[in-house]
């Protein structure tokens, strides 16, 4: 029906030459492409004047049609892949920002120890040096007194 009351007669001959060119056509119309392409191979045609025949403003706006919709894939591939890089991004940022809160922390923890340490030394009783154990020298005997009073003599 197309073939015969929509196109021109070269269209129609090249077509019944190839069969192969009838059963894609009739896929076009069946899947609704043939409803597409046409409206736009018909403005080719008023633009053109004429000149070529419907089958080729057909091939013209399939390739058209086509080359727009790689363009429009290729894009949103793109898109999708920079919406992707986006993301990881995002994500490694808030892994390092993690990160530097989780040393940060760790960070005021060890300064907090410090202080705390420091706290309690200054707290603490003072160590003095290891002493000997004290005598108390007015317990002592005499000759203890005096065996004492020798030893400190004699290292002087």
């Amino acid at each position: 029906n197309i073939l015969s009351k929509e196109w021109d007669e070269k269209s129609w001959g090249t077509i019944t030459e190839n069969p192969d060119m009838i059963r894609l056509l009739h896929e076009d119309v069946k899947s609704g492409m043939y409803a597409q392409l046409q409206p736009v191979a018909e403005k080719l045609k008023v633009y053109d004047n004429g000149r070529k025949s419907d089958l080729d403003y057909y091939k013209e706006a399939a390739q058209q049609h086509f080359a727009k919709t790689a363009e429009q894939e290729s894009l949103s591939q793109r898109q999708a892949e920079k919406a992707e890089a986006r993301k990881a991004e995002q994500a490694a940022q808030k892994k390092e920002r993690e990160r530097l809160a989780e040393v940060k922390a760790k960070s005021q923890k060890r300064d907090a120890a410090k202080k705390a340490s420091t706290k309690r030394k200054a707290a603490a009783p003072p160590r003095g040096a290891a002493s000997n154990s004290v005598v108390d020298y007015l317990d002592a005997s005499d000759e203890a007194f005096d065996d004492w009073y020798k030893r400190v003599q004699e290292e002087m």
